[in-house]
């Protein structure tokens, strides 16, 4: 007997005007299975007939309920690409909302239960991008009230988490230590602060005296020894005292050195002074609330942590 598939369901959730729905449009080109969000038709169709969330939350939540858990059902074995289904927004979300306004209750708290998604992106608030229109009417520094709410009701849940950074938010500043060829820089296609040891590929910098509020370590510690590692990101620290950290640690693999092979980079990974293990440790003593986010094709973990 063949054993039928099932799907994983992941969300892509967070506060209203995050990206999230232009990366679910991007994922439907791709020929992924996608739901769009239920919510903003139905905040119009209340709105038409004189209602809105504050004033009926638990009708609209109940309606919105229904939709996502139609979509939720539709997910289960459904035939699609790579046996992925994305949702723009999840069923614990309404909860969440609930609670930011204090409506919220015990049925509420508990009609998530019944349904276990996967894996959440987390997309946090953007400025930037944030717009009002007829069902978004609230200024964006109470929008961004939500994104707390949101988190705390996945995490209770026990579904993992990958929050979605702003890295193409133009207010954060970021400095990509150990740049290389600028990479990042190309691919978020904006300007950022490029520090590498090798002055040819570096900006005519000392990270040393600047101040950002991230900083990228991806695929850099390996070339430093303990010390070296602990003494920068004690300098960094006491420099930048509020801003974040996000490391990429390349696994010792056989698929690591095979990929390495495929490109034909004998080089790759020449010369190291600390393991993957070694790294580990050492985030765990110098950085504050270090948390494992992802890992990419097995290759390559992903943290990220705080100075405080």
């Amino acid at each position: 007997m063949i054993q039928e598939k099932i799907n994983k369901r992941i969300v892509l959730a967070g506060g209203p005007s995050t990206g999230k729905t232009s990366v679910i449009n991007a994922l439907s080109k791709g020929e992924f299975l996608c739901f769009q969000e239920a919510a903003r038709e139905i905040l119009t169709d209340y709105k038409l007939n004189g209602s809105e969330f504050k004033t009926n939350p638990i009708g609209i939540s109940n309606d919105i309920f229904k939709r996502r858990h139609e979509d939720y059902e539709k997910g289960g074995n459904i035939s699609c690409k790579e046996n992925l289904i994305f949702y723009d927004r999840g069923i614990h979300e309404i909860t969440a909302y609930l609670r930011s306004i204090n409506k919220s209750s015990n049925y509420w708290d508990k009609l998530s239960e019944n349904y276990k998604y996967d894996l959440i992106f987390i997309f946090q608030p953007w400025e930037e991008i944030y717009k009002k229109d007829e069902t978004r009417i609230e200024e964006f520094s109470e929008a961004k009230k939500i994104s707390p709410f949101i988190y705390k009701v996945y995490n209770e849940a026990g579904i993992e988490i990958i929050e979605v950074g702003d890295l193409h938010n133009k207010q954060y500043k970021i400095l990509d230590f150990g740049c290389g060829a600028k990479r990042l820089q190309k691919k978020l296609d904006r300007n950022i602060l490029n520090y590498d040891t090798n002055k040819s590929l570096s900006d005519k910098i000392d990270y040393k005296d600047l101040v950002f509020d991230i900083v990228i370590f991806n695929h850099v510690l390996m070339y430093m020894d303990t010390n070296e590692i602990e003494l920068t990101i004690k300098i960094i620290k006491d420099k930048n005292p509020k801003c974040k950290f996000i490391f990429g640690i390349g696994k010792e693999s056989l698929l690591n050195k095979f990929s390495a092979i495929l490109s034909m980079n004998f080089k790759a990974h020449y010369g190291t002074k600390t393991n993957y293990l070694e790294q580990i440790l050492i985030l765990k003593k110098n950085i504050n609330n270090l948390k494992f986010e992802k890992n990419i094709f097995y290759m390559t973990d992903i943290y990220s942590g705080s100075c405080s």
